[in-house]
């Protein structure tokens, strides 16, 4: 098993890593890494929490940064991926 999970991976990636990401939040580095980690570890399965990742898109949009609130969720497999990238497409 790859020792940090996404989607919280690629989006703590994307900001800069666990130092900025901790300058948005306020919340402990700890706290971060704990959110890519699996449940087996104490960790959220690479789940970031909803009030942490409306601080991280509102940074990433003020920072021009490429980051979006599909981001936040697991890829999606099947035709209920073909319908997500349409409505990517279309927004």
């Amino acid at each position: 098993m790859e020792k940090h999970l996404d989607p919280a991976r690629s989006v703590i990636a994307k900001l800069g890593g666990p130092e900025v990401v901790r300058t948005i939040t306020g919340k402990s580095l700890t706290r971060i890494y704990r959110w890519m980690y699996p449940a087996s570890r104490g960790g959220t399965d690479g789940i970031i929490p909803h009030l942490e990742a409306r601080k991280m898109l509102e940074h990433a949009k003020a920072n021009d940064i490429a980051l979006t609130p599909l981001d936040f969720f697991p890829p999606i497999m099947g035709d209920r991926a073909e319908t997500a990238e349409k409505a990517e497409a279309a927004a």
